[in-house]
């Protein structure tokens, strides 16, 4: 039995899209802590974003 070996050569292709990112103060609602739904996450998400460049507050 002969061993076959699989040479895929692949390139990748990067698509950008223009997708809006919504983050104001007003959406946030309060809810208790350790609540399974952690509303800051998504502040500190957005953030994130934009002190890695993937955003911009426009």
């Amino acid at each position: 039995m002969k061993k076959l070996r699989l040479n895929i050569n692949y390139s990748l292709s990067i698509v950008y899209m223009n997708l809006p990112v919504v983050s104001h103060s007003d959406y946030v609602t309060p809810l208790p802590d350790r609540h399974r739904f952690s509303m800051p996450k998504f502040k500190l998400l957005y953030e994130l974003l934009l002190k890695d460049a993937i955003i911009t507050s426009q």
